[in-house]
């Protein structure tokens, strides 16, 4: 029996709760940080308070804002950004929503 097949066998005979709480302290299903809480739905936020808040650099955090993966209002032509509070929230669910769902596929066999 191969390794594949032997981690298949393991797998299958693990409770649902069980598979969820080992990828969880595998760090496979990330948690939102703590800081999402003290983000205020209708407050803006400048670029450079926002990448203290994601630990980015304000370069990066308008970058994204560039790219349209950050929605965001650029007040000025120079590229300077302003981010409402529910958008980094929703940035944050949306980058985690993609290792969930690797992590559900996991799951789910």
């Amino acid at each position: 029996m191969s390794n594949d097949e032997n981690d298949a066998l393991i797998l299958k005979s693990i409770s649902e709760e069980k598979k969820a709480l080992l990828l969880k302290n595998l760090g496979l299903i990330p948690q939102l940080p703590s800081i999402v809480e003290n983000i205020n739905d209708d407050d803006i936020y400048s670029t450079t308070e926002v990448a203290e808040f994601l630990k980015f650099t304000p370069q990066h955090v308008t970058r994204l804002c560039r790219q349209n993966k950050l929605n965001a209002l650029q007040v000025s032509p120079g590229g300077s950004y302003r981010i409402v509070g529910k958008n980094i929230k929703d940035f944050l669910k949306n980058s985690y929503c993609r290792t969930n769902s690797i992590a559900k596929m996991f799951l789910d066999n």
